[in-house]
């Protein structure tokens, strides 16, 4: 059965009461990861009161929750800096329904929403010893700006920012598009070889007429599908994806989507142009009734993996050998 996903503005005193508990729990396994109290750090999230929220609310601060089947678990807050900056805050997705790609929810909403207001950046400060998280913001597009300590903290705050303005066209690939894509395949191959180095990818160098050969024939496949991103004209990126069976030949889960590759130029990495290019993809799937997406990576792909975490992908089974 569908979820019913809601994101709406949060008003009434018993809605700010809810979103009090959701912010708490959310970030309370932060602090007890980071050992912060209310004795050592009032002004994390996680110790918040119900009267903190009503300040920032008679300030003009916007609430917003996420509610899932009518059950809040997901809170967000905005507030305007100044005619271009909005300031985001106390972003929180309850920890038993995170992974699932709701914290990324809320930030499309809430992008689209400071864009309509004609924001052109949002800004947020965050705990800098909290790698995980700044991983996932950084996946999103936010790019760090400056890092201060401040005295009665007992962490380091990162500042950073994403540009609202930047927008960059995606569409199917066509015959045109051949050359770049197969271009970019090869990169992608080339660089897993090299971070990995990985006995499988002990291989001469690709051929880039064959890549272009299979990109070719894929497009007269309906079950698969190549996205290209470009900057303008010029070509920064894809994803290629496909229908196929789903491995377990008895579950009633007969097909499931298949990201095979995706890849992007270094310097348009941490835009936020993947999560689109994932997107557009899952778009894909679902017109085809899909509803299971799934991809591989080499375990010493770290980088990949973070990606893909921050986009709600989750390890459901792991794939073992031995060299014999």
């Amino acid at each position: 059965m569908d979820e019913k996903i809601v994101i709406r503005e949060i008003i009434s005193n018993t809605e700010l009461e809810e979103s009090l508990e959701v912010i708490r729990n959310s970030f309370l396994t932060v602090a007890e990861e980071l050992n912060l109290t209310k004795e050592n750090c009032p002004t994390n999230p996680a110790f918040v009161e119900f009267s903190d929220l009503k300040v920032l609310r008679d300030k003009g601060v916007w609430f917003y929750g996420l509610f899932v089947d009518e059950v809040q678990i997901g809170f967000v807050a905005v507030e305007k800096a100044n005619e271009e900056v909005y300031y985001l805050e106390k972003l929180a997705v309850l920890p038993q329904y995170r992974h699932r790609g709701y914290g990324r929810r809320l930030m499309d909403f809430v992008s689209e929403q400071v864009k309509s207001w004609n924001g052109r950046k949002l800004s947020i400060g965050i705990i800098n010893e909290n790698e995980r998280l700044k991983r996932w913001y950084q996946q999103y597009g936010f790019v760090e700006q400056s890092q201060k300590r401040f005295p009665h903290l007992p962490f380091t705050v990162c500042f950073m920012e994403k540009l609202l303005e930047e927008d960059f066209a995606i569409h199917e690939m066509t015959e045109a598009d051949l050359n770049a894509v197969s271009s970019f395949y090869i990169g992608l191959i080339d660089h897993i070889k090299e971070q990995t180095q990985d006995d499988y990818f002990n291989y001469d160098r690709l051929s880039e007429t064959e890549i272009r050969k299979q990109f070719r024939e894929a497009l007269l496949k309906p079950a698969v599908k190549t996205y290209i991103a470009k900057d303008g004209t010029k070509p920064i990126g894809f994803i290629k994806g496909e229908i196929r069976d789903c491995y377990l030949p008895f579950s009633k889960v007969k097909k499931i989507g298949y990201i095979e590759s995706a890849f992007l130029l270094p310097e348009y990495r941490r835009k936020g142009i993947m999560r689109q290019l994932e997107l557009k993809m899952v778009e894909f799937f679902k017109g085809h009734g899909i509803t299971y997406v799934e991809l591989n990576i080499i375990t010493k792909n770290s980088v990949a993996k973070g990606t893909w975490e921050s986009l709600g992908y989750v390890t459901f089974r792991e794939q073992m050998r031995k060299k014999i």
